[in-house]
């Protein structure tokens, strides 16, 4: 997953207190718990130096589960655990709750470590369901664990992953990072339903049909970078209607 260096400059490491201070000055890795799930630092420089041009690139975090599962990960640059910084909701899943709605099928590739497919499956409701596709193995293992849900799917892979996925199989599918293959990704969209793709994968959808045309809302704020732009299917009939801005 690709994340904004802004999502990390931004947001506060959760429980930033003097005590957290005072114990990385004496050189003791804090533990801070959100949502019951623990988190140990393996070394007590501040995630923000870690990941700053002058650090390591990455911070480590011994992890311990409600369920009593234990893991270690490596937070890096392009591997975002919104927990870390105390980031409720990013920006991407903020558009995921204007979009999805109860008893839709919704796919996500590059989902990351989890949060934004947790939150679709939340808005899909027990008739829903969610596929959620990321390339790196550490992030598809830490989502089953933090994010556990009986409507959402956490699975290695990529655009591949939907070869085997009937025309028109989702109600929604959220690719950033489509490029050329985002024709793909609109294969697999229902009549009525959407896709939200980056600027390469719009562009590309455009040459692939023509009648396409210069339509798909660019979608600026709050968004992650790219840009993002939505198209949406008809509900009947070919072509592709203008998208549609998220109320």
């Amino acid at each position: 997953m690709i994340v904004p260096p802004e999502w990390w400059t931004a947001a506060r490491e959760p429980d930033d207190s003097m005590g957290r201070r005072l114990a990385r000055l004496v050189g003791i890795a804090p533990v801070f718990t959100v949502d019951g799930v623990q988190y140990r630092e393996r070394r007590a420089e501040p995630l923000r130096r870690a990941l700053g041009e002058r650090g390591h690139g990455f911070k480590e975090y011994d992890v311990q589960f409600p369920s009593g599962e234990r893991m270690r990960i490596r937070a890096a640059r392009d591997r975002f655990y919104p927990d870390l910084v105390a980031m409720r909701m990013p920006p991407l899943g903020r558009l995921i709750e204007q979009l999805v709605r109860p008893g839709m099928r919704i796919a996500l590739l590059d989902a990351g470590t989890g949060q934004p497919g947790a939150w679709a499956a939340l808005c899909a409701g027990a008739a829903g369901a969610v596929v959620a596709l990321e390339r790196d193995g550490e992030s598809v293992r830490f989502a089953r664990r933090r994010y556990p849900a009986s409507n959402i799917s956490y699975e290695i892979g990529d655009l591949d992953g939907l070869s085997g996925e009937l025309d028109g199989s989702f109600s929604g599918v959220v690719t950033l990072r489509a490029g050329a293959r985002a024709l793909e990704a609109w294969r697999v969209v229902g009549p009525g339903g959407w896709l939200l793709t980056g600027d390469e994968g719009a562009q590309s959808l455009r040459a692939a049909l023509p009648e396409a045309g210069a339509l798909g809302s660019a979608i600026d704020r709050p968004s992650p970078a790219p840009r993002l732009v939505l198209f949406r299917r008809p509900e009947q009939g070919p072509g592709i209607p203008p998208a549609e801005r998220p109320a």
